[in-house]
């Protein structure tokens, strides 16, 4: 079952069954129907402030070996970060591989970002 918090799906290049569309910025993305990762694959969040405020996650072995198979195959495509069933960022992979941490953006404020941690961490796994 698809998580509730955060969910990061492929983005494709057109529709494919099983795809889902999700509004954002000012046009309409595929998604991919299969969760690359959700808050089960998050071992801790927290948050980070440099030009602004990121959640950094902290993956389980299974979340980091499913992120880093994803991102080797799909280094150059784009990756839709969904909160709350809504899309924040469509970022592109750039690395191949993450070791188990990873930093998502999507212009948060301070509290936002606190807030998301917050979520995540009382939905992840007990390590």
């Amino acid at each position: 079952m698809a998580g509730d918090v955060l969910e990061l799906r492929y983005v494709l290049e057109q529709q494919e069954p099983g795809a889902i569309q999700k509004p954002h910025a000012e046009t309409m993305l595929w998604l991919a129907g299969e969760v690359v990762i959700s808050e089960k694959h998050i071992l801790q969040a927290g948050v980070l402030a440099n030009d602004g405020f990121a959640v950094l996650l902290t993956l389980s072995k299974e979340g980091s070996e499913r992120f880093d198979e994803f991102a080797s195959k799909h280094q150059g495509d784009r990756l839709a970060i969904l909160v709350n069933k809504k899309i924040i960022s469509a970022p592109v992979v750039r690395e191949r591989q993450f070791g188990g941490k990873i930093a998502i953006s999507g212009n948060f404020s301070k509290e936002e970002a606190i807030e998301l941690a917050k979520a995540l961490n009382q939905k992840a796994p007990s390590p």
